[in-house]
C-alpha cells in the first residue's frame, strides 16, 4: 500500500469506509428482509480503544413495541473481525430487561453493529465506529496465567433491593476464549476453545441465554438487569466440550 493511500485511509472517517450497517451480510441475514428502525437501540462504545482485546460495550433497548409483541434478542457484530459475531443475548422471560454490558474483541478499527429483534419480526439497528490501536484477536499477554477451562465463576449481587425496582447482576468466569486464529510459538494455530453460553433461570424458569462467540473477550463478563426479589437464580455456563459450571444465588429480600 502506498504512503498516500495509507494516509488517505487514516484521514477518512470509518463510516465512509463501511457499507450501511443493515447491508453487512451477517446483519442482513439476521434481519431477513425487515427494515430496521434506527431509533430505540442504544450502543455505548468508546470512539478509540487502545487495547482491542477487551473493549467495554453496553447495549440497551429503549424502543417502542407494538401491543402483544416482546423483544426476543439483541446481537452485536464487528465488520472487520475475521468472524463478525461478537455476542448475542436471547431474552426468554419478561423478568430480564434488555440492558447489558460486556467486553468484546476487535481485530482492527471498524464498525460495531447492534441489532434488536422482536418476536413479531420487528427490528432496530445502531452502529458506531471504533478506532483500535492494538489488535484484540491475535494478541495475548505472554505472562498471563495459562487457563484452558472454565474457572472461578463470580456473581455480584446487590446487598439490598427495593420492592419493584430492577436488580443489577454482574457475572464473570475465567476462560481464555481461544479464537482458533492465534499461533503458538511454533506457528501452529491454537485450537478454538470457547465458552459457548451462559444461561440464567429464575425460580427454575428460563430467563436469559447469552451466546458467546470468537469476538467475546477472554474471561466472559456480563452485566444484566432483572426484575423481582426473593428469587432463586441459577447461572449455568457451558463450553464447547459440553462441560458445565453451575452457580446458584438467592436475591436478597
Amino acid at each position: 500500500m502506498s504512503r498516500l493511500l495509507f494516509a488517505l485511509l487514516l484521514s477518512t472517517p470509518l463510516s465512509l469506509l463501511a457499507a450501511e450497517p443493515a447491508e453487512f451480510a451477517p446483519v442482513a441475514e439476521l434481519l431477513a428482509g425487515s427494515t430496521p428502525q434506527t431509533a430505540g437501540l442504544k450502543l455505548d462504545l468508546p470512539s478509540v480503544s487502545e487495547d482491542g482485546s477487551a473493549v467495554a460495550v453496553g447495549i440497551q433497548f429503549e424502543g417502542q413495541l407494538e401491543p402483544g409483541d416482546r423483544l426476543a434478542s439483541l446481537h452485536l457484530f464487528a465488520t472487520e473481525n475475521p468472524r463478525p459475531e461478537l455476542i448475542a443475548f436471547r431474552l426468554l422471560s419478561d423478568q430480564t430487561l434488555p440492558d447489558f454490558n460486556t467486553r468484546i474483541r476487535l481485530n482492527e478499527s471498524q464498525q460495531v453493529i447492534a441489532v434488536a429483534v422482536s418476536e413479531q419480526g420487528h427490528s432496530w439497528i445502531s452502529a458506531k465506529d471504533v478506532r483500535v490501536t492494538i489488535s484484540g484477536c491475535l494478541v495475548r499477554d505472554p505472562d498471563a496465567e495459562v487457563i484452558t477451562g472454565m474457572q472461578n465463576p463470580r456473581i455480584a449481587l446487590p446487598r439490598r433491593i427495593k420492592a419493584g425496582e430492577p436488580v443489577e447482576l454482574r457475572t464473570l468466569i475465567n476462560h481464555p476464549m481461544e479464537t482458533g486464529l492465534r499461533p503458538d510459538a511454533d506457528g501452529s494455530l491454537i485450537p478454538q476453545n470457547l465458552v459457548q453460553s451462559l444461561q440464567l433461570a429464575i425460580d427454575e424458569q428460563p430467563a436469559l441465554e447469552v451466546q458467546f462467540a470468537n469476538g467475546t473477550a477472554a474471561n466472559p463478563y456480563v452485566r444484566l438487569v432483572v426484575q423481582g426479589q426473593g428469587k432463586e437464580l441459577d447461572f449455568r455456563w457451558q463450553d464447547q466440550q459440553g462441560e458445565e459450571v453451575v452457580e446458584k444465588r438467592q436475591l436478597p429480600l
